[in-house]
């Protein structure tokens, strides 16, 4: 037959060729096969019902049943097996046949055909089916096999109950039946288990579970049942309960009770209806109507039919204790926001607060919190628009707060966010607070605190001001019955003393903190009925807060949180007569927190500070900065003080300046408190509050209207800038593992290890005078009593500093060898003229000068510790011995200018131990005052970093490697972490280096690393930002300069920020850097050491410049690790020369070598291209180790 006679029409020519084609009758292929799969089914029901009957145990036969009607109900023809691994074979052969070129035109066409059969049979075996009467009897006996005793049929039956439900329409309607009745039948115990398990495993699926919360309805019918079920005591049976109910509360797709069509969609059918010509529409659409009224009260009444039976559970008591928890967890998840509760359910979860079980009590405080919001009613609101609430402002407040009329005016326009003329009035002034009636009842608190910060909104919605409120105050004249049953039951003081007490046991030990359901639940019922109830439970928060058990604390805490929350919506007297009885709770409360109820008193003053106007909580804080610093409770109790003061003005945001200011008075003279608690919560309210809103991130038209760091800066950089003088009783060794000798005296502020005092110490001077002091008397020319004087100064001596001729200036070695001369009887050959002069002072006279000069020399040193840190170019030693020494061809002065030393040395020994101590303390102060600011930094540091800190980071950087205090060490790293990782604003790089130069000098070698890491961590994190050509040369030249350091931590560290600098391409190298390189490397080597410098760690300076040029160049080779550039051949040959010199320069070199190796491994068939013969000859030579066998 022709393809066109058949109805075929193709889009291509067809050739004329003639087909045979046989189309057998569709109708009576259906009607065959439908028979057959008829008979079939009939066939196994006959057999199932002889198993049930006669060989009820033969399980195996029962799986060959159960899989005969799975192919019946669901094979179409191919298996969802079999089609899912054809799939995944397609899926291959299209990976693989595909032409990324020519995309999916590329596609074989065997692969289109097989996708095309593919999706055949996916249709074959995804499509549904119609519901039929053969189908529910093959349903039945699956159902019916599923609720078997045996628990491998059941399982097996239970496998396929989903799929057939998604293939059958309607299907999990036609098996709900089979379970209910297995749920409601009373058997034997054995029984009953093993059907009551096959039921609940059913009622688990997910279809189920879905039909139980798609119609009211339908819950009605299975909730109960389920719920009043003759459960088993095994765990197993309650856990699948509870595992039910949860699935059924985690759906939560509950069905509207009202369903109605939107006016809008019924305009859009109407206009559809009447395009297709339908006829009688205004019938239709009357029908529609009242099929949705019909639907509303039918889901309606089921839903009150439901709530009902649920309640007839709880109230019965007849089922088990569990089960009543999961009816009250049901009734809670059915609760709606549009439809109340009835009052028996309200008073189910009333009662259930004071319930013996624990969960049952936290289920109904939770659920009584939502039925207080739904119960809720609407406060008075005004509207107005930002000009109308500025215009209608007092003048007074205009004239206060800034609310002029160019502001008014000006509201529409964009502002940048800060105080400004428009937001100023909203701010928190301490003479504006409503005190009066009259003046509570007329000022317009604003809550919100992002309205005016940023911009305005178009309208304003606020609480009406308290003289304007009269909905809540009315309607607790006309409760209705629901309100009534919560009133009535918090009103009686049984019920009340009952509630407290389980509100105040302990639940989790050590684990329990502030429920902030318990607080919403307070905060709801304070608002419903204002302080209907604060009479009945002020002798209970009295005596909760007078305890000092954390768990009473707590309940306290939720109580009065609650109160405080919703106290907005009291009127004047209420809160006046609230604020009479919780001023003197607080204030006791405030004054003896513990510890372990600190934590729940700070999450008490958030949640009720959160989004108030700070004007109707003045009294609160005025409260909280009386507490302050009282010492009640020690270092802890100030600093939780502190602490509740910080989270109460953290909540006002940017609207209390003056409270900021007040704060910021307050913490200034605990900055160096003595203790690390308080310093600690002071570093934290300056970080995260007080200092929080710096005019560089807000910009301000009030330049003093909040607390700026600049001026936190420059009151605390004096204090502590006196760490950068040099401490001589502090011993900070450097590190041991060095692998070269230290230099002597590297360190400034870092004697030897193992060193006492000195010997010009106030202490060693005081035993020094005591001794000259106490010999004079006894001092007649005798030579044993010069020797014996002498021996023991040189033994004082030499326990301070380890010699006399170590640190002793020239002018009082002169004395001692005078001294030694006259008791020897012999003067000195070297110093004639010196011998001459001083043959006519006696050993008295001596002895007495050598006292007082010392004592001068030690009032000296403790003058010039307070005068600016000296120059670079002078040591600390020549600073410090800085005295006048006696011309040595002048005789000595005579003895009548020497005061006398027997009352006035004891004096004087008590003066300069108090000097010295006043020093030590100021110095403790001071490093307790760099804790605190690096504390600060650590915590609330505001980005970017600006210049105003470039004259503390000399002070942090000197504080490195503190061995006495690691603290200290800790925190100055810490915040130099803060810093080195900021981003810098253009230009402000400068300010750092100039600051690091200037005190470059007079830092320690710790202090020196500290530097270079800073500049070369900045380097990097600014490096696309603010770092321009002249700063870049500066901070060359200071790292240069720190590349000669005496000490070889700081080289290294130099070394490392020079490589980082090329690497990036901040610093060029050209010739004038290799030929300064080089010239150091090319300094001659010392001398061989005298075994006197050995031993007192001595480096010769030309040593130190070779290792500097050394460090350097290598520091050029490691700053391009897979490139050779053109001069990196000439420097490797450079550094071939140095191979054999002394340590430290011998390890540089090999190790820079082996890193260039390990580099350039990969491609050193490319880069040895930029060798010559010998030069490549050298490089193979520096870089291969030698073998042993050549």
């Amino acid at each position: 037959a022709d393809l066109r006679s058949l109805g075929i029409h193709a889009s291509v020519p067809i050739h004329n060729q003639t087909f045979r084609v046989t189309v057998p009758s569709q109708d009576k292929a259906a009607e065959k096969q439908k028979t057959r799969r008829l008979a079939a089914a009939n066939l196994y029901h006959n057999v199932l019902d002889h198993i049930l009957k006669h060989r009820e145990d033969d399980t195996m036969a029962m799986y060959m049943l159960i899989y005969c009607y799975s192919i019946l109900l669901t094979n179409q023809g191919c298996e969802r097996d079999k089609v899912d691994s054809r799939q995944a074979m397609n899926e291959h052969r299209t990976t693989i046949f595909f032409d990324r070129v020519n995309g999916k035109k590329s596609r074989p066409r065997s692969v289109l055909i097989d996708r095309v059969e593919v999706e055949h049979l996916k249709r074959m075996v995804t499509y549904n089916l119609q519901l039929t009467q053969p189908h529910m009897e093959i349903l039945d006996r699956i159902m019916k096999l599923s609720l078997s005793r045996y628990t491998l049929v059941r399982m097996v039956a239970q496998e396929f109950i989903p799929t057939y439900i998604y293939r059958f329409f309607g299907s999990v309607r036609h098996c709900l039946p089979a379970v209910l009745d297995r749920l409601k039948e009373a058997e034997s115990v054995a029984e009953t288990h093993k059907h009551l398990k096959g039921a609940l495993h059913i009622l688990h699926m997910d279809p189920f579970l879905h039909l139980m919360s798609d119609q009211y309805t339908d819950m009605l019918l299975i909730l109960p049942i389920l719920l009043q079920a003759d459960h088993s005591d095994k765990p197993s049976i309650g856990q699948l309960v509870k595992d039910i109910i949860r699935g059924f509360i985690a759906v939560g797709n509950y069905p509207s009770l009202s369903e109605k069509v939107s006016p809008e969609c019924v305009a859009v059918a109407r206009e559809m209806a009447e395009s297709c010509n339908v006829p009688d529409i205004p019938a239709l659409l009357e029908r529609g109507a009242q099929v949705e009224l019909e639907k509303s009260e039918e889901q309606k009444k089921a839903y009150d039919g439901l709530i009902a039976a649920l309640v007839q559970i709880l109230n019965d008591g007849k089922v088990r204790l569990s089960h009543l928890q999961f009816c009250a967890s049901v009734m809670s998840g059915l609760m709606r926001h549009d439809y109340p509760l009835p009052p028996s359910a309200v008073k189910i979860y009333v009662n259930g607060l004071v319930h013996d079980v624990l969960l049952f009590r936290k289920l109904s405080w939770d659920t009584l919190r939502i039925l207080l919001r739904q119960l809720r009613k609407r406060t008075d609101k005004v509207t107005y628009t930002a000009k109308e609430l500025m215009s209608g402002c007092k003048k007074s407040e205009t004239a206060s707060s800034g609310c002029d009329d160019d502001a008014v005016r000006n509201t529409s326009k964009n502002f940048p966010a800060g105080l400004r003329k428009d937001n100023r009035w909203l701010t928190y002034e301490p003479g504006n607070v409503p005190k009066t009636k009259e003046e509570w009842d007329n000022f317009q608190f604003v809550h919100k605190p992002h309205w005016g910060y940023a911009g305005w909104p178009k309208t304003l919605s606020l609480l009406a001001p308290a003289g304007q409120q009269h909905t809540l105050a009315d309607h607790q004249s006309d409760l209705n019955e629901s309100e009534t049953v919560i009133r009535d039951a918090f009103l009686s003081e049984e019920f009340v003393t009952k509630l407290i007490g389980f509100f105040s046991l302990e639940i989790n030990k050590n684990r329990d903190v502030f429920d902030q359901r318990r607080f919403l639940m307070f905060k709801e019922l304070f608002r419903n009925y204002l302080d209907s109830f604060v009479s009945i439970l002020r002798p209970h928060v009295e005596r909760l807060a007078r305890d000092p058990l954390e768990n009473n604390q707590r309940c306290a805490a939720e109580i009065i949180a609650g109160m405080l929350a919703s106290c907005r919506h009291w009127s004047y007297e209420q809160i006046e007569s609230l604020k009479e009885w919780l001023v003197p709770v607080l204030t006791t409360v405030f004054q003896k927190m513990s510890v372990d109820s600190a934590r729940d008193w700070y999450t008490c003053v958030t949640s009720f500070v959160g989004d108030r106007d700070p004007h109707s909580l003045h009294w609160l804080y005025e409260l909280l900065f009386s507490c302050q610093m009282s010492s009640l409770g020690g270092s802890f109790g100030d600093g939780s003080r502190l602490h509740l003061l910080e989270v109460a003005i953290c909540e006002t945001e940017w609207k209390a300046p003056k409270l900021l200011h007040q704060l910021n008075d307050l913490l200034g003279p605990h900055i160096a408190n003595p203790y690390s608690m308080i310093r600690k919560q002071v570093a934290r309210i300056l970080g995260r509050c007080v200092l929080r809103f710096d005019d560089r991130m807000v910009a301000t038209e009030y330049p003093g209207q909040l607390p700026l760091v600049k001026d936190f800066l420059q009151r605390v950089i004096p204090e502590v800038e006196l760490l950068l003088v040099p401490d001589d009783s502090e011993s900070s060794t450097g590190p041991t593992s060095s692998p070269a000798p230290s230099r002597k005296m590297a360190d400034s502020n870092a004697p030897r290890a193992g060193s006492s005092p000195s010997l010009f110490d106030p202490a060693v001077v005081a035993q020094v005078s005591a001794l000259l002091a106490g010999s004079s008397s006894a001092v007649t020319g005798s030579d044993d009593t010069a020797r014996g004087l002498l021996s023991q100064i040189k033994s004082v001596a030499t326990a301070a500093g380890g010699g006399i001729g170590d640190e002793v200036p020239p002018p009082f070695m002169a004395m001692i060898q005078q001294l030694a001369g006259q008791s020897s009887n012999s003067s000195h050959s070297s110093n004639g003229s010196n011998g001459a002069a001083a043959a006519h002072v006696t050993q008295q006279e001596l002895l007495t000068m050598f006292s007082q000069a010392m004592v001068e020399h030690v009032v000296s040193a403790a003058s010039s510790s307070s005068s600016p840190s000296p120059s670079p170019s002078s040591s600390p030693d020549d600073v410090a011995m800085d005295v006048d020494e006696p011309d040595s061809s002048a005789p000595l002065p005579p003895p009548t200018t020497v005061v006398s030393l027997t009352s006035d040395s004891e004096t004087m020994e008590c003066e300069l131990v108090k000097d010295a101590d006043a020093g030590k303390e100021q110095r403790a102060a001071a490093t307790r005052t760099l804790k605190t600011v690096c504390w600060w930094m650590i915590t609330g540091i505001c980005e970017p970093l600006s210049p105003i800190f470039a004259p503390l980071l000399p002070v942090i950087c000197s504080q490195q490697g503190k061995e006495t205090d690691p603290e200290l060490t800790q925190i100055v790293s810490g915040a130099q972490r803060t810093t080195v990782f900021s981003l810098l604003q253009p230009g402000e790089f400068r300010a750092f280096l100039d600051s690091l130069e200037s005190a470059s000098a007079s830092l320690g070698w710790r202090g020196r690393k500290a530097l270079i890491n800073f500049i070369k961590c900045v380097i990097t994190t600014n490096l696309f930002t603010c770092i321009h050509e002249d700063d870049m040369d500066k901070a060359l030249q200071l790292v240069l300069a720190m590349l000669e350091d005496d000490q070889q931590e700081v080289r290294m560290e130099a070394g490392g920020c020079l490589s980082a600098m090329v690497h990036v391409e901040l610093v060029a190298v050209n010739d004038s850097l290799l030929d300064r390189l080089k010239a150091l490397t090319a300094t001659p080597l010392p001398k061989k050491r005298t075994l006197a410098q050995i031993a007192n760690n001595y480096v010769p300076k030309d040593l130190v410049l070779r290792h500097a040029g050394t460090l350097g160049l290598c520091a050029l080779i490691k700053a391009y690790p897979y490139a050779v550039p053109p001069w990196m051949p000439a420097l490797l040959m450079v550094l071939d020369r140095h191979m054999g010199d002394p340590a430290p320069i011998r390890s540089t070199v090999r190790e820079s070598l082996s890193e260039f190796k390990r580099t350039h491994h990969d491609n050193w068939s490319s880069h040895k291209q930029a060798f010559t013969e010998d030069q490549l000859q050298v490089v193979t030579e520096l870089l291969i180790s030698p073998s042993y066998y050549v």
